[in-house]
């Protein structure tokens, strides 16, 4: 079997006719800095060019670093990964532990890479920048307080979506509103919640928000009834402004079969869309004998028509 598997591998029909690779995109491997786990892919369109992150669990806790992807007849393949990565835990302050959910954008030709940064203290929402999207410089303060970013430019300004804790005793979703991109304005109420009932009753989480081709935003989330960060669903919802969503009634994925790579968690949905396709990374998590979270990269994919019919 190869290591990193194409979207053309073996695939299972999931929920609403989503198309799931059963095989994972990317797994964990021995030697590198994602020797223990890969926790999440952000991938994403920036002027025509794809860029493309994951997060890699090791013993220094987890990094971000760069992934080259190949798309050719309609599937998408990896390329390479790097060899060290770009970020990694400080060892000290609000990112001494964890850095990871990377979420990219460009303002003003400058690449803006947000991310989860976990240490001591609050978890909070960090900032790296670069002028060529290789470089990264970090930001020793944290923006706010907070986790797993993810950034939108609508009309001029950045929103950046996040999620903090609800009453229920799992996530809501946010959003902050920048100008620059530094200085953010935080909304004072959540933009997307947990339900209280059914499938995403208790937390909702690590957005990703991808727009259509008439402007209408899509926001790919995790939710669970029962457990506040080990998601076993990923839902959509459909907006216009960005603040205000209409979520589908049902979950677009839920967790593989038993044994599956993917079988026990659900996290960072990161959409694409692609030639009419929307493209669906996603960390899979799978509970291995001694009771480890073991977590993978998954790819599904559906068309973006029945996406969009799921709302209109």
């Amino acid at each position: 079997m190869p290591e990193h598997p194409s979207a053309a591998g073996q695939r299972g029909l999931s929920a609403m006719g989503v198309s799931r690779n059963t095989r994972p995109f990317v797994r964990r491997k021995d030697g590198t800095w994602y020797s223990d786990g890969v926790t999440g892919m952000d991938a994403a369109m920036i002027e025509g060019r794809i860029f493309a992150h994951i997060c890699g669990l090791s013993p220094i806790g987890e990094a971000i670093g760069r992934i080259e992807l190949v798309y050719r007849d309609g599937e998408f393949s990896v390329q390479s990964i790097a060899e060290e990565p770009i970020l990694c835990p400080t060892g000290c302050g609000f990112d001494a532990l964890h850095v990871c959910d990377p979420a990219l954008i460009c303002i003003n030709s400058r690449y803006h890479l947000y991310y989860s940064g976990l240490g001591y203290g609050q978890d909070s929402i960090g900032l790296a920048f670069s002028e060529d999207g290789r470089t990264f410089t970090r930001i020793p303060e944290p923006l706010f307080a907070g986790r797993a970013p993810c950034a939108v430019l609508r009309d001029g300004k950045l929103y950046l979506y996040y999620v903090m804790d609800n009453l229920l005793g799992g996530y809501d979703i946010h959003l902050a509103v920048s100008e620059d991109g530094y200085s953010f304005r935080p909304l004072p109420d959540a933009v997307l919640t947990a339900s209280g009932t059914g499938w995403d009753a208790k937390s909702v989480s690590t957005p990703r928000i991808m727009e259509g081709p008439d402007g209408t935003l899509y926001c790919f989330y995790c939710a669970d009834a029962e457990e506040k960060d080990i998601p076993r669903s990923i839902g959509v919802a459909a907006g216009r402004d960005g603040i205000h969503w209409t979520k589908a009634a049902s979950p677009l994925l839920t967790v593989g079969a038993a044994g599956s790579f993917d079988d026990s968690a659900l996290w960072l949905p990161s959409p694409l869309l692609l030639d009419g396709r929307v493209f669906l990374w996603y960390e899979g998590g799978h509970l291995d004998g001694t009771g480890a979270m073991i977590s993978s990269i998954g790819l599904a994919e559906l068309p973006f028509s029945e996406l969009k019919g799921l709302f209109y």
